[in-house]
């Protein structure tokens, strides 16, 4: 039971990872401050792979500097290895 309850949430967690590379929902349209706001608890902060502590306010500004061109450059990223601890 616990390894499908796990796949779960893993899958769910997949499908969360490159939340702010893609927009859905917006018709079309940049993402606004709101939008960007809507996707980030208030506490919510990120960790990147050299360990730099990154704060929602520096992620919501980064995010609205990058979109607000109206043809953003894609990102390159990639994404593997997950694993629930």
């Amino acid at each position: 039971m616990h390894a499908e309850i796990d796949a779960d949430i893993l899958s769910q967690l997949i499908s969360l990872e490159p939340i702010f590379h893609r927009f859905e929902g917006l018709s079309g349209r940049l993402p606004t401050h709101a939008d960007i706001d809507s996707m980030m608890a208030p506490e919510f902060f990120e960790i990147g792979a050299s360990g730099r502590l990154y704060s929602r306010d520096f992620i919501s500004r980064t995010l609205e500097a990058r979109f607000s061109t109206p043809e953003p450059q894609p990102d390159h990223f990639r994404t593997s290895e997950f694993h629930l601890l």
